[in-house]
């Protein structure tokens, strides 16, 4: 019988040392997941303009069948291409930052007339 009470606590004891290291593991690859999707997120600061919030909008004003996503290539490839490219989105967007549609049509046809038509 004492070798059997040994026999199980020696068991439990590896038990928990293994589950020990499992959630040892566990908790360094959440970490490591964690940090990955930290560092692939520095680059997009640069780039925090929405084209797609921009060309929908476009054609949620004035075209309904406007094409939205050939808008939002071009408006990518235009934000994307250089630092003056990337001002003159972010300008647009301002823009229509809270304005009724109407409001933008006529405010916003300076910001936007390299993006939109």
């Amino acid at each position: 019988m004492p070798d059997e009470r040994w026999d199980f606590a020696h068991r439990r004891e590896i038990n928990m040392f293994k589950f020990n290291i499992l959630r040892a593991r566990l908790g360094l690859a959440a970490a490591t997941l964690s940090l990955a999707a930290l560092l692939s997120g520095c680059g997009a600061i640069d780039n925090a303009f929405d084209c797609n919030a921009v060309c929908n909008r476009y054609r949620d004003c004035v075209d309904t069948s406007y094409d939205a996503a050939a808008c939002r290539g071009r408006c990518d490839t235009l934000g994307n291409g250089s630092a003056d490219g990337r001002s003159r989105v972010n300008r647009c967007q301002a823009c229509l930052a809270g304005m009724s549609c109407a409001a933008s049509a006529f405010q916003c046809s300076a910001q936007c007339a390299s993006i939109v038509p």
